[in-house]
């Protein structure tokens, strides 16, 4: 049975960022379009918009938008190898202490196949698994929605194989917010700035299963754990310097020296584990000796 280090996730919620608003909230001020006027005030206190207009009958009418994106989740992933040639991903998502709402979804875009997925700890009711390709996001997913939502400093395990070792990508969270009553139906102004589903969802990035693992793909995704703060910076620069010259040495067709190149960062960045968060170190420990193996002589 493969065990997975409970201090390392307690080191490591404590460093990661939580998942984050979308990057483009609803407008705020007196909103236009083909006739219709409105206003949209928001709550800084309670983070609630608040969509003001004219009638029917020439009356003011008012509603409230609670965005379901103000859920406060943190994600943490670490991938390990498993029987039969798999990999084995396990996820907790941590609802934080301080959220302003509880979670009642939470989604993993991942471009490659998965098995056996499986929920390991949830605090109570059921966890319904939905494994497919939704048209809200456009490829394939993995969602887990919580017939009771997850509380403020309520946590859930849940995990799944893959044949393929992990890349980045992104992952959604959805907060239980009220349904918005509106005294008559919205004008067509506001409802076309409504966001639409899979718009109004907390995200951020962690690691999945990708379909096509490669050298150049893991330097990127290398800069991308920098830049998340996956990885003390000072090993993460020596980590994208060594897989620079890993990529050249393939390019030049020296497989046998990259290899050399390879086995020597695993080791080396296995010695200052510590300096990283479990998603990152899989990229080394996982993914490296994956496309060095499958890379073309």
């Amino acid at each position: 049975m493969l065990l997975f280090s409970q201090t390392e996730q307690r080191r490591s919620s404590m460093q990661r960022k939580s998942l984050q608003p979308p990057p483009k909230p609803l407008p705020v001020g007196r909103v236009r379009k083909d006739g219709e006027e409105a206003e949209i005030r928001y709550d800084t206190k309670s983070g609630n918009y608040l969509f003001r207009w004219k009638g029917t009958d020439g009356r003011p009418k008012q509603a409230i938008y609670t965005p379901p994106w103000r859920v406060r989740v943190v994600v943490i992933a670490e991938v390990q190898h498993a029987p039969q040639q798999t990999f084995l991903y396990r996820y907790t998502v941590q609802v934080l202490p301080d959220s302003p709402q509880s979670l009642h979804a939470f989604t993993l875009l991942t471009d490659a196949p998965v098995q056996a997925v499986r929920v390991v700890q949830a605090p109570r009711g059921s966890v319904s698994i939905a494994v497919g390709t939704y048209p809200k996001h456009r490829c394939p997913i993995v969602e887990f929605g919580f017939m009771q939502s997850l509380r403020p400093s309520e946590r859930c395990q849940v995990e799944f194989r893959s044949l393929l070792p992990p890349g980045i990508n992104s992952c959604y969270a959805l907060g239980e917010a009220p349904l918005m009553r509106v005294p008559e139906e919205l004008p067509s102004v506001l409802e076309a700035l409504l966001p639409r589903p899979g718009a109004d969802e907390a995200r951020g990035l962690t690691i999945v299963p990708v379909q096509s693992p490669s050298i150049e793909r893991l330097v990127q995704d290398w800069q991308v754990a920098l830049t998340e703060g996956w990885v003390e910076r000072r090993v993460g620069r020596e980590v994208a310097n060594r897989l620079q010259q890993l990529l050249a040495q393939l390019r030049r067709g020296q497989r046998d020296t990259a290899k050399q190149i390879g086995t020597g960062l695993h080791h080396w960045l296995l010695a200052r584990r510590e300096a990283c968060l479990p998603e990152a170190f899989a990229l080394i420990s996982e993914t490296l000796p994956f496309v060095l193996a499958h890379s073309k002589s």
